[in-house]
């Protein structure tokens, strides 16, 4: 039991601050993926490539668990647009301006049937969707000019059972305030204003810092595939990250240590005794490297920020940790 019990509390800790991501199947048709943010008394909240989610309960078919690799490496969402210029252009940059979308004029990329079919149809959002049912799904956009100039927008995704509709009319110079909940996201909080600096003044220390830098995702993918070298800080080291190699060491060789002398109390062998010592070692070994490799890649990675210095010119910072 002694064995069993510290396995269970090492992968607890770690399960405790990894992410949990979920496929999930909607009855509207949708297949999403995303990363499980909270539990809210009236849906699920999802992190998702396009932007933050609330799946309602009564929309849930099945939800199945994933990784974060499948998570970063899934197809971008497809929308058709069905509008005449020259809004259909405004539309289109609007939509594609949200990562993980793809915004295309309506039968694009299908089966030439299906973009035949989707296309005789018209303004007619029930026709594109059953037209375009058995393509995959994607989110169908219908834009229709009114009298006063505005435009009415209506959208749904191009499933056959109680699918998702939303419904916006606004002028096109503001239809980027409007993509988000038109494809079932919620809109991103507004950052604050920007505030102007004089030229003259010294440089707020706070304005001098640089912006945290976005990892590669293929970085990121070369630490997990890294992590299973039965090495402890092999990713760091082969970065360069000699403290982060010697971290893991320090991680991992008194974990291995507690956990022989726990399975040592119970092996019934010698046998067993070293195969459960080796297990342990390198389950150590790749929590541990993955935890020191993503933290390796965050004290290299540099960021460029720009400012004025006090006689009007412009400074250039570089900032990293190293």
């Amino acid at each position: 039991m002694i064995p069993l019990v510290f396995g269970l509390a090492l992968m607890g800790s770690a399960q405790a601050v990894e992410p949990q991501y979920r496929q999930l199947r909607l009855v509207d048709g949708r297949v999403l993926t995303g990363q499980i943010l909270a539990t809210e008394s009236d849906g699920l909240s999802l992190e998702l490539p396009q932007g933050r989610a609330l799946v309602p309960f009564d929309l849930l078919v099945d939800m199945l668990p994933t990784d974060a690799l499948t998570y970063r490496e899934q197809p971008d969402w497809s929308v058709w647009v069905v509008a005449e210029e020259p809004a259909r252009g405004g539309i289109l940059a609007a939509f594609s301006a949200v990562e993980g979308v793809r915004a295309t004029p309506v039968g694009d990329g299908a089966p030439d049937p299906v973009a035949a079919a989707s296309r005789a149809c018209g303004t007619d959002l029930n026709c594109v969707a059953l037209a375009s049912n058995e393509s995959g799904w994607r989110w169908l956009v219908v834009a229709e000019q009114k009298g006063s100039g505005e435009l009415r927008i209506t959208s749904r995704t191009n499933g056959l059972n109680d699918a998702t509709t939303v419904n916006v009319v606004t002028p096109l110079a503001r239809i980027d305030q409007h993509v988000h909940e038109l494809i079932g996201l919620q809109r991103p909080v507004e950052p604050p204003p920007s505030i102007a600096v004089d030229p003259v003044a010294t440089v707020p220390e706070d304005a001098t810092k640089p912006e945290a830098p976005r990892i590669a995702k293929s970085d990121r993918r070369k630490v997990l595939l890294e992590s299973f070298v039965p090495l402890p800080g092999y990713p760091s080291l082969r970065r360069g990250d000699t403290g982060g190699m010697a971290a893991a060491l320090g991680i991992v060789v008194p974990a291995t240590a507690v956990w022989v002398g726990a399975v040592g109390q119970g092996s019934q062998n010698a046998t067993e005794l070293t195969v459960l010592s080796l297990a342990g070692f390198y389950g150590a070994t790749v929590l541990t490297n993955q935890v020191m490799g993503q933290r390796t890649l965050k004290k290299q990675s540099a960021a460029l920020s720009f400012g004025p210095t006090e006689r009007g010119g412009t400074q250039i910072l570089i900032g990293a940790r190293f």
